[in-house]
């Protein structure tokens, strides 16, 4: 398989990732708790690892992580 193929299949997972995000967060927006909860498990990693980086003391970050989501969900229904 070529780069220029490798590149064009790459690029199609990409889009169909975000049209999928899309769409949970439109469900979400809408009031599906599932989709909000199918969100939270796309980026719990990314925002533990990020805050982690941060702080040290595993129950700080935790805390703050909780915060993190909870801004999302009140603010993801306005």
């Amino acid at each position: 398989m070529n780069d220029k193929r490798k590149d064009q299949e790459l690029a199609e997972k990409w889009r169909e990732a975000a049209e999928r995000e899309a769409h949970l967060i439109r469900q979400a927006q809408g009031g599906d708790h599932d989709a909000f909860e199918a969100l939270l498990r796309l980026y719990d990693r990314h925002v533990f690892t990020i805050i982690g980086s941060f702080l040290r003391r595993k129950q700080d970050v935790e805390d703050l992580a909780q915060d993190v989501f909870l801004k999302a969900y009140v603010a993801i229904g306005r």
